[in-house]
C-alpha cells in the first residue's frame, strides 16, 4: 500500500516547509507498531498531518512545456491530452526564425519536443502516450492500453497517407493523382476499418471501454484533417460521428476548443 503523507511544520519553526515521504507497508509488516511511531512523531513535532495520492504529488512538482510550430499538427492530440486531464502546461510556439534558432538545441533536431521538468523528450506518439498514461487517459489496464496502441497506430496509418499526399509530394500532378486515389480508395477502406476496430473494443461511444483515452482524442484530431477535404466523410460512418460527438461534448475538452485559434494546419 502506498500512503503518501506531508507533514507542516507550524511557521515559528520554519515557515512554508513541507516534508513529505512516501511510507510502504505490506501485509506482513507490523501496522501498530508504524502508526505507534507515527502517532509519536506527530505528537513529538507538533505536525499537522494532510494525505494526497501519488498523482496528484506529481502533478503538483512537475513543470511541462511543449515545444512546437503554430499549428495543431503532430502537437495537438498532447495539448488534448492535458485539456482533457485538466493539467497545467506551456505551450510554447515557435516561429519558423525561432525554430531555427532553437533546432540545434533539440534532440533530433525536430519538433515536437516536451520538457518535463527542464529534461526535453522528442517524438509525437510517445509523448501523447506518455502523457496519456501519466494522466489515467491510456485505458483501464494494460489489455485496454493494448487496444488503444492499435487504435491509434490505425489512425496513424491514414495520418501519414494525408500528410504525404497533401504535404510532401511536390509534382503538382503526382499530387492531384494521388490525393483523388486516397479520397476514393485508401480512405473509404482505412475509415471502415477503424471503425470495426472501435465497434470490437468499444462500447459505441469511445473507442476502447467505456470510458475517454487518448485514442478518443487522436482519432478527434486526425478526423478534422479528413473533414477538411471532405466535410460529409462521417456520414458513412455512424460510429467515427458519434464518437466525435462524444468528445466534443467532454467539458474540459469543449472548453479547450472554445478558446483555440484558427491554425493553418
Amino acid at each position: 500500500m502506498l500512503l503518501t503523507i506531508y507533514f507542516f511544520l507550524p511557521p515559528s519553526n520554519v515557515r512554508d516547509c513541507i516534508f513529505s515521504f512516501h511510507l510502504f507497508l505490506a501485509i506482513s509488516d507490523n501496522p501498530s507498531s508504524f502508526f505507534f511511531l507515527l502517532y509519536t512523531t506527530i505528537r513529538d513535532r507538533s505536525l499537522t498531518i494532510a494525505c494526497s495520492s501519488s498523482h496528484e504529488l506529481m502533478s503538483s512538482s512537475t513543470i511541462y512545456s511543449l515545444h512546437y510550430f503554430n499549428g495543431r499538427g503532430r502537437a495537438e492530440t498532447i495539448r488534448l491530452i492535458f485539456a482533457q486531464a485538466g493539467e497545467k502546461f506551456e505551450d510554447l510556439r515557435h516561429s519558423p526564425d525561432e525554430w531555427a534558432k532553437l533546432k540545434s538545441q533539440m534532440p533530433l533536431g525536430q519538433l515536437p519536443v516536451l520538457e518535463i521538468n527542464g529534461e526535453k523528450y522528442p517524438q509525437s506518439g510517445s509523448l501523447a502516450r506518455y502523457v496519456a498514461r501519466q494522466f489515467k487517459l491510456a485505458g483501464k489496464d494494460d489489455l485496454e492500453s493494448f487496444k488503444c496502441d492499435i487504435v491509434v497506430d490505425t489512425i496513424q496509418e491514414i495520418n501519414e497517407a494525408y500528410y504525404e499526399r497533401w504535404f510532401h509530394i511536390k509534382d503538382e500532378k503526382r499530387r492531384d493523382e494521388e490525393q483523388a486515389k486516397f479520397k476514393t480508395d485508401l480512405l473509404p477502406k482505412k475509415l471502415a476499418g477503424l471503425e470495426t476496430l472501435m465497434k470490437t473494443y468499444g462500447n459505441g461511444t469511445w473507442a476502447v471501454g467505456s470510458h475517454v483515452t487518448w485514442a478518443d482524442l487522436l482519432v478527434y484530431d486526425s478526423i478534422q484533417n479528413i473533414l477538411r477535404i471532405d466535410a460529409k466523410v462521417l456520414d458513412e460512418h455512424e460510429v467515427l460521428k458519434k464518437n466525435r460527438e462524444a468528445v466534443e461534448k467532454l467539458p474540459k475538452i469543449a472548453e479547450y476548443l472554445a478558446n483555440r485559434k484558427e491554425t493553418p494546419f
